[in-house]
């Protein structure tokens, strides 16, 4: 009987060690497999993001990079951030909690700890744009006008979009307010007018009275009442009040009527006049 076993013990061997070195090509290929797949081939504009066990590093190509499979936990290839002209990105460095702007045209690495926080593009001001900014650090707010392209810092907050300016010709004037102190003005042409963040017109453009030598017009100054007849040629305001009481005084003595509480203004004579709180 066991004579007729033995045959079949023979058979039974080359089947074993088939099977052995079938299974040894097996793990041979799959470990072939996992080197090539962990072989990275790094181009000019990429770099490779390593997590290792206690750190995170960034290797920049070109290059050949086979990352330890025992201390390596994660890795990732990235490419080169291109910032093209009149954009900008604002990066965050997570180690120190740091942000920093970056301007192009450039091409930017970003570093081990770092990640893009947002992107954005520069604001294109002509001569006569202009845009309001508020710093959120201390909540100022400021005028940014052109001709540029502004680009708003890490802290700016941009107020609304571009507005255009005023643009006041000789014989045209606006009212203005300051929301912040409650100053009343009037601003007068030929002149750019580009608002402050607190200032509010209240009135205009308007185009100033043009009085012909036989014309007049009358007027009420609700703040001051220091003033009556006024004729005069003149645009400075200084000289304009003073030609006012200067005949203002002469009516009332070849009059002797009318008081100095309640008045009413007569401008008369061949002159521009815009009104204002003269």
């Amino acid at each position: 009987m066991t004579r007729l076993l033995e045959p079949l013990a023979d058979w039974g061997k080359p089947a074993v060690m088939t099977l052995a070195c079938g299974s040894a090509a097996a793990s041979a290929f799959v470990l072939a497999r996992t080197v090539a797949r962990r072989i990275q081939y790094l181009g000019p504009n990429e770099s490779l993001l390593v997590k290792r066990l206690t750190e995170k590093v960034v290797i920049p190509g070109p290059a050949v990079c086979f990352p330890n499979p025992l201390t390596t936990l994660k890795f990732e290839k990235l490419k080169d951030i291109v910032i093209q002209e009149l954009q900008y990105v604002v990066v965050l460095d997570e180690a120190t909690g740091a942000e920093k702007l970056v301007q192009g045209p450039t091409m930017m690495r970003l570093g081990p700890y770092e990640k893009v926080l947002r992107q954005g593009a520069a604001i294109p001001l002509s001569a006569s744009e202009y845009v309001h900014v508020r710093d959120q650090h201390s909540g100022d707010a400021r005028v940014e006008h052109g001709p540029q392209s502004f680009t708003p810092g890490l802290l700016d907050e941009v107020l609304g979009k571009p507005k255009q300016a005023v643009a006041l010709q000789a014989n045209q004037y606006v009212r203005l307010e300051d929301s912040k102190t409650g100053k009343l003005w009037v601003e007068r042409g030929p002149n750019l007018l580009i608002p402050e963040p607190s200032w509010v017109i209240r009135e205009g453009p308007d185009e100033a009275y043009t009085l012909k030598q036989n014309q007049y017009i009358r007027l009420s100054d609700k703040s001051t009442a220091t003033c009556g007849w006024c004729t005069g040629r003149h645009w400075s305001s200084r000289r304009r009040t003073r030609t006012c009481w200067t005949t203002w005084r002469s009516q009332q003595r070849s009059s002797r009527s009318g008081s100095t509480a309640s008045w009413r203004t007569v401008l008369r004579g061949q002159c521009g006049w815009r009104l204002g709180r003269e």
